[in-house]
């Protein structure tokens, strides 16, 4: 078969054969109009952008400001001997155009999410996949997702052989923002002191702010491949749902937790009392600066 001689509609749809018997025709052609913004071509977003451009995804954005490791070899699927030192968001582009030589990568950024780039990375896409590790690119993400109604699908490894997977659909004007999690105001505004970034008026924020968001916070962790493969597996059926308007999603302040080690699944609610308990246990100290800094 000479691929030079096919168009774009006649790959794709030759390449989605088997997936027909599942979605119809109206359905696909929502994935084949779609524009996605991946944060982070990792662990986890390595494999989002591996099984998206085998969807028929046919635009991209890439940002991630790493460079392949040895130590990622374990767990991202685009590190080999050979892109070793090279970056991740151009190794991901040339891995999604031999998957879909007709596919369009809009943007490759090898840089973190900042002020200067967040929005126009944002502004316009179907949707964005946030599989970032820093914490300014969580906040950056959800503030220029929610005031452009782009919904957001995120995942992370969750006690090392379990996975989270938290969807923000901010298309619909309901959708509660990350720090909103009670549907009572007054419930918002008591556990604000508890969220950094809820006090953050992001309009008026300067870059040096938005990175001491991240200084300190540069750890190692133990992270196995079959988990972060399970991550993006599960980003990928979501952000499907969501394109296509099939299937129940996950949204926020509901959160899927996942451990095929210990065999357990559960979906609940974000303030659950094991929620509430393990964050009080994890944030014991950021918390109480909070509210020692708000009596004075």
């Amino acid at each position: 078969m000479d691929i030079r001689s096919m168009t774009a509609d006649s790959y794709v749809d030759g390449m989605l054969d088997r997936t027909k018997h599942y979605l119809d025709a109206d359905a696909l052609n929502r994935l084949k109009g779609a524009t996605v913004a991946i944060v982070g071509v990792g662990a986890s977003g390595s494999m989002v952008a591996e099984l998206l451009a085998r969807w028929g995804i046919p635009r991209f954005r890439l940002l991630d400001m790493d460079t392949y490791e040895l130590s990622n070899i374990n767990r991202q699927i685009f590190a080999t001997s050979k892109t070793i030192g090279r970056w991740k968001a151009e190794v991901a582009a040339e891995r999604i155009c031999e998957i879909n030589p007709f596919a369009t990568i809009e943007s490759v950024i090898n840089e973190k999410l900042t002020l200067a780039n967040a929005e126009s990375f944002v502004k316009g896409a179907s949707l964005v996949v946030n599989a970032s590790d820093t914490r300014s690119g969580f906040y950056l993400i959800h503030n220029n997702a929610h005031r452009h109604r782009v919904p957001v699908v995120e995942g992370h490894g969750w006690k090392m052989t379990g996975i989270k997977i938290r969807v923000f659909d901010y298309r619909n004007p309901a959708q509660r923002k990350y720090n909103e999690p009670f549907r009572s105001r007054i419930l918002n505004r008591l556990t604000a002191p508890f969220l950094d970034a809820s006090r953050v008026d992001f309009s008026t924020a300067t870059q040096t702010f938005v990175d001491s968001m991240d200084t300190g916070k540069e750890i190692s962790v133990g992270s196995l491949g079959t988990t972060t493969t399970l991550v993006g597996c599960a980003i990928v059926t979501e952000a499907v749902k969501l394109m296509t308007g099939r299937g129940v999603t996950v949204c926020h302040p509901l959160e899927m937790h996942l451990d095929l080690f210990s065999l357990r699944m559960r979906i609940g609610h974000k303030n659950s009392l094991p929620n509430i308990l393990g964050t009080v246990r994890s944030r014991r100290h950021e918390i109480w600066k909070n509210l020692t800094r708000r009596k004075r």
